[in-house]
């Protein structure tokens, strides 16, 4: 053995250094997510605090995401604690049900918030899970720059730019499966650390078949994407390394594919019913705008509102609208490309931006709202099941790239003055991309009448009974907070939880714009509106009709003709519809 000078040996002492790193990284990380958390609750959380079972982070101009994600948080433990296939449910769109497997019901949030759930409701869970979000996308994304550059401060800014970027900041508004990506980063950790021999072949399988089920299970559409971008950088990781070296990224895509492998039996139950349902794609155009890269939307702070004329021409809604980069982060790649780029990390870094770019901006390309040349995502959209991805999700790995770019060219600082211009870039980054707060695009409120709220349905309604609440769908989408308030004890005959439910002529309301609107002015149900109403009450086996809403009134002549008197009570017209009525 060989004794050091404090008459130790060196392995003692060797042992004792790796404690002390080990221990030093744990407090960094400990530090990191406390942080993350911290500025997570600050920007978002505040106003929540003193309201979180019945104000929740998110939309309230547009409720209706959010509502379907409350649902899904009370369906799963519902149904499991009830004894009912969590698959499949019979309490929306009733009779005819949907298959939950292929909706967006995140099902490991959903787990993840059970506690929460049980004891304070699913407006708190669904709270807790949306502040979480970005402060575990920050943090997952520190640990992979941490890991990368071995340098504290310039992976908490790259965790930083991830976690709190733009997708995040406009996915935070109503969609918690699209929030929850801090496994996105978390994914290349194993590999990186497999192909650098620190982890064995088995552990990395398991480890990644782990990572993979719960992906799948927190958003299918993350998985699907995350799993075509992981085989397009393995390509070019395997296409930019030496001839000698391709066997290996053979072996590495062999134990992948066990895997998934193993995540799909692992998943089997799951996918068994989503690929015996109906997929529901998303209408309407969602890709991003080149110019979004450099122009914010306004949902950021700085410039939002200023450029709002150009920003409002820009596909989609605020939600979908999170390509914004801005000028200082574009700056911040220019750079590291003029720097790092011969190296074979800076081509792959900079390869791969340009593919996700290029990839989130759809097809065809558009600037300022203008559609020019088409692009290759054209030939993507007639592939089956990816098709249905949107383009402008896929900013995502954008910023994580970008996140990874900032951290790694913060660390190769020179010198001190070089370091503080890095870090005044990166300052200037990260005000560009700060959420506009005041623009209330981050705070509703549940909306329960008092019909629910006191228990006064339990006069009227009958356990199981089905129920049609005008407007239903999208507009009508406060009705599922109504049903979970009431135990879930009625079915409801629409509901917001996919956006077509088009297969079934029962299932398809043959008045479907003026019902889902609650506006039979704007939109007229035709002549034989009664008729058709009379249908549509039999079809889906209707005994109670309810009205809400300003909206709602011009229903009410439509409504006259059933010969029903209504009830005004608890703040909803009530419409109690005998068997022979609604025949």
């Amino acid at each position: 053995m060989v004794v050091g000078p404090s008459g130790r040996g060196s392995e003692e002492l060797g042992s004792e250094a790796v404690d002390r790193g080990a221990g030093r990284t744990k407090g960094q990380s400990a530090a990191a997510l406390g942080a993350f958390l911290l500025i997570s609750v600050l920007m978002f959380g505040i106003p929540l605090l003193p309201h979180l079972t019945h104000s929740y982070l998110g939309n309230g101009a547009d409720p209706a995401d959010p509502d379907a994600f409350l649902w899904f948080l009370n369906w799963w433990p519902y149904a499991v604690g009830h004894g009912l296939n969590p698959f499949v449910t019979h309490a929306v769109y009733a009779p005819c049900g949907l298959d939950v497997a292929t909706a967006t019901s995140a099902p490991a949030a959903s787990l993840a918030a059970l506690p929460v759930t049980l004891t304070l409701g699913p407006v708190a869970a669904f709270n807790l899970l949306m502040l979480l979000a970005p402060a575990l996308a920050a943090w997952c994304a520190f640990l992979l720059c941490r890991y990368v550059t071995n340098a504290f401060w310039p992976s908490m800014a790259g965790g930083y730019l991830f976690g709190f970027s733009t997708y995040e900041i406009a996915h935070l508004t109503a969609h918690l499966n699209l929030s929850l990506v801090f496994l996105v980063p978390l994914v290349i950790l194993p590999l990186l650390r497999h192909v650098r021999g620190e982890l064995g072949p088995n552990a990395f399988v398991w480890l990644l078949a782990l990572i993979l089920t719960v992906q799948f299970l927190l958003s299918t559409e993350v998985f699907a994407t995350m799993t075509v971008f992981g085989a397009i950088a393995l390509m070019v990781a395997a296409g930019l390394g030496p001839h000698e070296g391709r066997r290996g990224f053979r072996d590495v895509g062999i134990r992948i594919a066990l895997a998934y492998g193993l995540a799909a039996v692992a998943l089997s139950p799951y996918l068994y019913y989503f690929f015996q349902g109906s997929v529901y794609p998303t209408r309407g155009v969602f890709d991003a705008d080149l110019a979004n890269v450099v122009i914010p939307s306004t949902i950021t702070a700085v410039g939002g509102q200023t450029f709002a004329s150009v920003s409002r021409k820009f596909v989609g809604n605020f939600a979908e609208t999170a390509a914004y980069v801005g000028l200082p982060l574009v700056g911040i790649f220019a750079m590291f490309v003029w720097s790092r780029g011969r190296s074979a990390a800076g081509k792959f870094l900079s390869i791969m931006v340009a593919v996700v770019l290029v990839a989130s901006l759809g097809s065809p390309l558009r600037i300022r709202g203008h559609s020019s040349i088409p692009l290759p995502w054209a030939l993507v959209r007639r592939l089956p099941m990816i098709r249905f991805a949107l383009p402008d999700r896929l900013t995502v790995y954008l910023f994580l790239l970008l996140g990874l770019i900032t951290a790694v060219w913060l660390a190769a600082s020179a010198n001190r003055r070089e370091a503080w211009l890095k870090w005044a870039l990166v300052v200037a980054s990260s005000v560009s991309l700060f959420p506009n707060l005041a623009g209330g695009y981050w705070h509703g409120s549940t909306n329960i009448p008092s019909f629910f709220a006191d228990g006064t349905y339990r006069n009227y309604l009958t356990q199981g009974e089905i129920v049609l609440v005008i407007p239903a769908g999208r507009a009508g989408a406060d009705a599922q907070l109504w049903q979970i308030e009431a135990g879930m004890s009625f079915r409801l005959a629409g509901g917001y939880l996919v956006r077509d439910t088009s297969g079934d002529p029962h299932c398809t309301p043959p008045l479907d714009r003026a019902l889902v609107t609650g506006n039979a002015r704007r939109y007229p149900v035709g002549p034989d509106a009664l008729g058709q109403l009379r249908a549509l009450l039999a079809a889906r086996g209707v005994r109670t009709l309810l009205l809400y809403g300003p909206l709602a009134e011009s229903w009410r002549q439509v409504l006259a003709g059933l010969g029903l008197a209504p009830v005004e009570v608890g703040g909803v017209t009530l419409y109690q519809i005998g068997q022979e009525s609604g025949a």
